[in-house]
């Protein structure tokens, strides 16, 4: 499968505080990317955050990583990949960088 084909899910466990979600979408919104899912949970823990991507190759998402990495806001990110066929996910298979600190707890609450 080509780079260009996946698309990449980023996963990231932040504090709940007001702006918390415009920060995260601000470091997409200056990449020439295609958002195809945005989705936020509140926890008790804080808010999970999972933003789906098209449009880049690994360089590209292994910077946004970093990037959402340093925001005050941001406890922890993860990053995946999933292809037409194949889902991947912060804890389970095909996994291209670090996972959540807390990648259990937000996958059950990004499922429900």
């Amino acid at each position: 499968m080509s780079d260009s084909a996946r698309r990449y899910a980023f996963v990231i466990e932040a504090v709940d505080a007001p702006g918390t979600l415009v920060r995260v979408l601000t470091l997409f919104a200056v990449q020439p990317l295609d958002l195809a899912n945005v989705s936020m949970v509140r926890g008790e823990s804080g808010c999970a955050i999972r933003v789906e991507a098209d449009g880049l190759d690994p360089q590209r998402a292994e910077t946004l990583l970093r990037r959402l990495d340093g925001l005050a806001v941001v406890c922890s990110v993860g990053l995946g990949w999933r292809g037409p066929v194949q889902v991947a996910v912060a804890g389970l298979p095909n996994i291209l960088c670090r996972p959540p600190d807390h990648a259990t707890s937000l996958a059950a609450e990004m499922t429900g």
